[in-house]
């Protein structure tokens, strides 16, 4: 099996709002990788910094402190425009309202068309809008408007508009907050097919604990850092197993998934056990 290629690195992001009288960390020394082609998801608790870290991604914010790497390149050792090239060329977006998504005086292949970029003809810009309307599930429905298609329909218009310039990363930040629990599964597959027919990287923030069923990684974060992982792994049956880890900081620290904590019926204190090479953690 070929090794995965690291796309993204992030090195000890550190990322400081700052009023007159307050700072708030959004994050506190945040250290993750991901691979070309991942689909994953970024959970948390509101005002954990999963947002903060989307925008650090797509070059809409810069860290107060650390680095992230695209391939072998620092994102913030680049120019205003070499950013602004970066965000055309290697990013699309998919936000949670559909409001920041579409122009609701132009139908949804005109949507589309506006937002693709290079030397292409009307034409070719038309073609290219249905191809994509169509890769989407709304072929039949290009010249309606925004106003005349559901919440649904118009979140797939919105991912369309994100793959127009074949994007290497999709970051979507909450992009089933704002629909029913049906459409956000519909919202959730489609992630999956595009993910496997394109081989895109998506990377999904939300604060549904439940996508990692339609994941194939989900991060956790907590105050600002990784507190943990848990990986799809494909069993030999239909259904998908998942494998949780936890992170340690740098001061050996380890913080654990509440829910973990809680199907172990562990509240405050435990009893650490060191046995044959693995660490054991007991409820007292």
């Amino acid at each position: 099996m070929e090794e995965a290629k690291t796309l993204i690195r992030c090195e000890g992001l550190v990322k400081i709002y700052k009023t007159e009288d307050v700072e708030v960390f959004a994050l506190q020394g945040l250290d993750l990788t991901i691979n070309e082609g991942e689909l994953m998801a970024i959970v948390g608790k509101s005002g954990s910094g999963k947002s903060t870290l989307l925008n650090l991604l797509g070059g809409l914010e810069t860290p107060s402190v650390g680095k992230i790497y695209i391939g072998d390149v620092n994102l913030f050792d680049l120019s205003k425009k070499e950013l602004l090239s970066y965000r055309r060329d290697n990013i699309g977006f998919v936000w949670q309202m559909c409001n920041k998504n579409l122009l609701p005086y132009l139908t949804a292949s005109e949507n589309i068309e506006v937002s693709i970029y290079g030397n292409m003809s009307k034409e070719e810009k038309r073609a290219r809008s249905y191809e994509l309307l169509d890769k989407v599930g709304l072929a039949g429905k290009e010249e309606k408007f925004p106003t005349q298609m559901s919440g649904g329909e118009q979140q797939r218009i919105a991912i369309a508009i994100a793959l127009c310039n074949n994007p290497k990363i999709i970051l979507a930040d909450e992009p089933t907050g704002a629909v029913d629990s049906k459409t956000s599964d519909q919202i959730q597959e489609l992630f999956r097919t595009l993910n496997k027919e394109m081989g895109v990287t998506i990377i999904i923030v939300t604060h549904d604990m439940h996508l990692a069923d339609k994941v194939d990684r989900t991060v956790m974060i907590s105050d600002g850092k990784i507190s943990s992982e848990k990986v799809r792994v494909l069993a030999e049956s239909a259904d998908a197993e998942h494998e949780e880890f936890s992170v340690l900081d740098s001061a050996g620290r380890l913080k654990i998934s509440d829910e973990l904590l809680e199907a172990a019926g562990i509240d405050k204190r435990v009893k650490v056990i060191n046995e044959d090479g693995r660490i054991i953690i007991e409820k007292i």
